[in-house]
């Protein structure tokens, strides 16, 4: 009688026997058959993980290559990292660009001559926060001669305000060869953080006034810090509200020009909004202030303002909530009361300039050069704005502009805006400021953004470029700093130095 097995079947069902026996019989990622050599692990893997990535150590039973598959979901392996080159049994494989405080799922696969052979069981493990800043404190000279960047929005709500005061201090050195940044290098106690503020400096202290809070109510506040003692205290309240302005320092006074009187989200035609006003502050404790006469600009709100000599100038904004103000180019002389008469300051209508809301500039008071005024990107026509934040609601759009230019002093016709060349970025509501603290003259530009809407591009670079040379075409580049980013971005804030 024959037996009940052959040899052949006893052959076949050993086989099979044996494969089942295997984790997973699952092809490999080339698609071979795996092998039927049983491949084990000697032991868990050890994990290393940090904010965004992982260092991964693992025993095979005999030599092989493994790779590691992850991914967020138990069971779903997503991702797969680079296989090893080499067959060992000892295996360090790294994972990169992970989510920061995530739990990662894996398992390790493993190849022999090739074939796929082994699936382990699943492990996981959890990225890490990111490390906190090791907090420098800056020296005296780096307060005095460092940008101090203030408030603004990190996103495309008001509420999305930034709380911290970070100071940058662009003096290269051997560890920081393009300046070095100190988060939170000011106190916050005290401090009610706003956007949209007028910022200034002024003998050896910080001005933020008005702006808007988190909740998008306007501010009448003057919030003063005291960079040697580290205090926050109040100054006199502004006669009314106002977001949406700039603070210039004249003769030591700090001058206020026009600005929104109602909260972020209220409809523009409803805003009581001011003819042109503006208003002194005299610092100090609490200061006081003084509304000047004769100050006739259009409505406006976002306008930039300078100062040169004992004139107070000012350009660009907008005057309802989707037009943008004239193109006209004010000059003030607050100690007369009185529009300056005589010349005609240069409209930036004026090609190839264009009107614009958001712009921001410096006057470059250059040591080898005339001095200059230079105008930075900017929004050149908005659409579906209809609150007081050019970002409300947020199906708001505009049209951002590249533009930096620059006129030569006196800023009057017949002069005429020339443009920078190399200007490839188009931006609205970053700060600008000219500072010799690199050892050199330098135009910084920080942060803005080059969209409105629910999800604004905010920027967290920051740029320098050397100043102009009138009455020569401006050919230098933009220099966007490598390593040292604002962090978070933001636009709608202020920057100063109390050195210039």
């Amino acid at each position: 009688m024959k037996p009940f097995y052959s040899t052949d079947k006893f052959i076949a069902i050993a086989a099979f026997i044996c494969a089942a026996s295997l984790v997973s019989c699952e092809s490999d990622l080339l698609g071979k058959p795996p092998s039927a050599v049983s491949i084990t692990l000697v032991a868990e893997p050890t994990v290393t993980a940090d904010s965004d990535s992982a260092a991964l150590l693992c025993t095979t039973s005999q030599n092989a290559t493994v790779a590691i598959e992850y991914g967020t979901v138990s069971g779903e392996y997503t991702h797969a990292s680079v296989r090893t080159s080499a067959e060992s049994t000892d295996h360090s494989v790294s994972l990169t660009n992970l989510n920061t405080l995530t739990t990662y799922y894996y398992r390790v696969v493993s190849w022999l001559e090739g074939s796929r052979s082994f699936n382990s069981d699943e492990y996981q493990f959890q990225t890490a926060s990111i490390p906190a800043v090791v907090e420098e404190e800056p020296t005296a000279a780096q307060k005095a001669r460092g940008i101090w960047v203030i408030g603004g929005l990190s996103g495309a709500l008001i509420s999305s305000v930034v709380t911290t005061i970070d100071l940058f201090d662009p003096m290269p050195t051997i560890e920081h060869t393009e300046g070095q940044w100190f988060p939170s290098a000011a106190s916050t106690t005290g401090y009610t953080p706003v956007s949209f503020a007028g910022v200034a400096a002024y003998d050896g202290k910080l001005y933020v006034i008005g702006g808007y809070d988190a909740t998008g109510v306007a501010q009448n506040s003057v919030q003063i810090y005291d960079i040697a003692t580290y205090a926050w205290s109040n100054g006199a309240t502004m006669p009314t509200a106002r977001a949406n302005i700039n603070a210039s320092v004249l003769n030591g006074k700090i001058y206020v020009l026009s600005g929104s009187r109602a909260n972020a989200d209220v409809t523009w035609a409803t805003a009581p909004l001011p003819g042109g006003v503006c208003y002194e502050y005299t610092p100090g404790a609490p200061g006081s202030w003084d509304t000047k006469a004769n100050y006739t600009a259009t409505n406006n709100t976002e306008r930039f303002s300078y100062v040169f000599g004992n004139t107070l100038y000012s350009l660009g904004g907008r005057s309802s909530a989707t037009a943008l103000t004239a193109p006209v180019h004010d000059g003030f002389i607050p100690s007369l009361q009185a529009l300056t008469t005589g010349t005609t300051e240069l409209a930036m209508a004026t090609a190839p300039s264009v009107a614009r809301t958001g712009i921001s500039g410096v006057v470059s008071t250059s040591d080898y050069y005339d001095p200059a005024l230079v105008v930075v990107g900017g929004i050149s026509a908005i659409a579906a704005t209809t609150g007081n934040f050019i970002n409300s609601p947020s199906s708001a759009s505009g049209t951002f502009q590249s533009l930096v230019l620059y006129l030569a002093y006196p800023f009057a016709a017949p002069a005429a805006w020339q443009q920078n060349a190399n200007a490839a970025f188009t931006i609205a509501f970053g700060t600008a400021v000219f500072t010799k603290a690199s050892g050199t003259n330098r135009i910084y530009y920080l942060g803005g953004t080059s969209t409105l809407g629910s999800s604004p591009s905010v920027s967290v670079s920051v740029r320098w470029i050397e100043p102009p040379r009138p009455p020569n075409a401006w050919t230098d580049n933009w220099n966007p700093l490598t390593t040292v980013n604002m962090s978070p971005g933001r636009w709608g804030h202020g920057a100063v130095t109390l050195n210039e």
